[in-house]
């Protein structure tokens, strides 16, 4: 009888009993030393496995496994992912100039291209559907994989595939810098002026300030539907500048530095400008920190739903050459009054809905009160669909907040 056989995938015999006996020698004889553990790991499986492998990236591989198992947010990082970040943080990159999202049928379909992006230059529009990328089909690629394609080498040209009510059209453009603002603004009528923040960078402080003082409204509203958050000092900055006074956020975790109280700074430009917050499900992080501070200080009236609920604050911190960092949550946020929002979210003043509760409600609000004709054409959005934008206008009308 052969000395080992396999049982369910799974070898049993000699072999299995003196690994088995070793393993049982070295049980109890002392703490766990988890640096030892991993070593041995990588070692056993570099010489025992079936296949050779690359250790680098066994490594890797088990270090993402073993910081994303802390939460959704912490992640072990290389190259691409950092720079990335720091992309995102900064508001520009090189590339294509494409935001592409999924739709129903898990098409890829272009949301938007960037203002004065090599997209938009060479005619790419919003609802183009892309079939391929550089010759090779986009079906089965994971959304992350395809915007890394979009982007491309500086010198080269990326050829796309993109279908258009029902005509195929080719296009080879050569990626460039590309910048993103993180702010978009329009005169809803003359004293109004409805301001998005579509994610907080290290620009939006400036960008904010730079779109209320060129359109000098009477009232603001700050529509935040659908911002994931980003950087954490921007959102303390343009709560700031609605602030005169009173506590920001507050940050609470185990390093000295992640014990920290952000005030606000006596005379800012804007902090008697009347201002409405508008918040949706997927407002999350640095979004519900300038929503509590401005709700939490009585400067803002909230109207929605329930915002996400993401109470944490991550640091990045480079490992190695630094081409791997930790992005690790290190604190958590509490809003002025004291409360975290983990799991929870922003809670709005006014819940989405109750204010104009049908459709004929809406169109004479519209009729009384006609938008500009620069919001009425804006490419962003139709307005004349988006509810909640209506009951915005009609409360600051109704408490006077022109």
């Amino acid at each position: 009888m052969s000395k080992m056989s396999w049982l369910g995938g799974m070898v049993t015999g000699s072999l299995l009993t003196a690994a088995g006996l070793a393993l049982a020698g070295q049980m109890g004889q002392g703490p766990l030393n988890p640096n030892r553990l991993f070593s041995e790991t990588l070692a056993q499986i570099s010489q025992y496995y079936v296949d050779p492998v690359d250790e680098d990236r066994l490594a890797d591989t088990a270090l993402k496994g073993l910081v994303s198992s802390l939460d959704d947010y912490s992640k072990y990082l290389e190259g691409d992912d950092i720079r990335e970040l720091q992309e995102m943080a900064d508001g520009h990159y090189s590339g294509l100039g494409l935001e592409v999202d999924f739709d129903a049928q898990k098409h890829l379909i272009v949301t938007s291209p960037i203002k004065d992006s090599p997209a938009a230059k060479a005619g790419i529009k919003a609802g183009d559907r892309v079939l391929a990328i550089n010759g090779q089909d986009v079906e089965g690629k994971s959304l992350k994989a395809l915007a890394h394609e979009l982007r491309g080498a500086p010198q080269d040209k990326v050829k796309l595939l993109v279908s258009r009510n029902s005509h195929q059209l080719r296009f080879a453009i050569a990626p460039a810098d590309v910048q993103v603002d993180s702010v978009t603004s329009y005169p809803l009528d003359h004293h109004r002026l409805w301001l998005r923040i579509s994610q907080f960078q290290y620009s939006t402080p400036l960008e904010v300030s730079q779109a209320i003082k060129s359109a000098r409204p009477q009232s603001v509203i700050i529509d935040m539907r659908g911002n994931p958050g980003g950087v954490f000092p921007a959102a303390v900055d343009v709560a700031d500048l609605f602030l005169s006074k009173g506590t920001i956020v507050s940050t609470h975790g185990r390093a000295s530095y992640a014990n920290q109280s952000f005030e606000a700074k006596p005379g800012d430009p804007f902090e008697t400008l009347p201002l409405l917050v508008l918040l949706d499900k997927d407002s999350a992080s640095a979004a519900e920190i300038l929503a509590g501070a401005l709700k939490d200080n009585g400067r803002a009236k909230v109207l929605g739903v329930q915002s996400f609920g993401k109470g944490s604050v991550q640091s990045l911190i480079p490992l190695g050459d630094g081409e791997r960092a930790l992005k690790i949550t290190t604190a958590k946020y509490l809003t002025p009054s004291g409360v975290s929002i983990q799991g929870k979210g922003i809670t709005p003043d006014i819940k989405a809905g109750t204010i104009l509760a049908d459709a004929k409600a809406r169109s004479l609000l519209k009729s009384h009160y006609p938008l500009t004709r620069k919001a009425e054409t804006m490419v962003e959005g139709n307005w004349a669909d988006d509810a909640l934008l209506w009951e915005a206008t009609s409360y600051l009308d109704n408490n006077h907040l022109k």
